[in-house]
């Protein structure tokens, strides 16, 4: 299974993958330099019970949508974030119809607090995908 993300520009994506499963997906100097993601970013995931899951980070910038479409290519999930401060953007509505027309199901999730506060408190993986749709607010940091 591949798990994937989808959402606008610094929503929390990159930093959700890292709290999940510890990976910084943003490795290339100008991701660090310029601090979006830029290419596709990739981390295990060990599901307890279920064993290792692919995760996929994407782009929200707009300027790389075409490498957010190849990776939710190869996704069967993905992770809707919206930042809890900025509420739904631009590339949210794009990711959305991009994930509509692979008919891959968008999921969600609520937390009221950035990634980052809250790392130590999320609940596990398979609580937080009890559910039929993932978004996961977030605030920018």
């Amino acid at each position: 299974m591949i798990i994937g993300t989808a959402g606008h520009i610094d929503h929390g994506k990159t930093e959700l993958v890292k709290a999940l499963t510890g990976v910084d997906t943003d490795r290339l100097p100008e991701e660090k330099r310029r601090g979006i993601t830029i290419d596709l970013g990739f981390a295990p995931l060990l599901l307890e019970g279920v064993g290792t899951v692919g995760v996929i980070d994407v782009p929200g910038h707009e300027d790389f949508v075409r490498s957010m479409v190849v990776g939710a290519s190869g996704i069967d999930l993905a992770l809707l974030v919206i930042a809890a401060d900025e509420g739904v953007m631009p590339q949210t509505r794009e990711h959305l119809a991009i994930l509509k027309l692979l008919q891959i199901p968008p999921w969600w999730w609520h937390s009221p607090k950035p990634i980052s506060s809250t790392t130590n408190g999320l609940p596990s993986f398979a609580t937080m995908f009890s559910h039929s749709s993932v978004i996961i607010p977030t605030r920018k940091s």
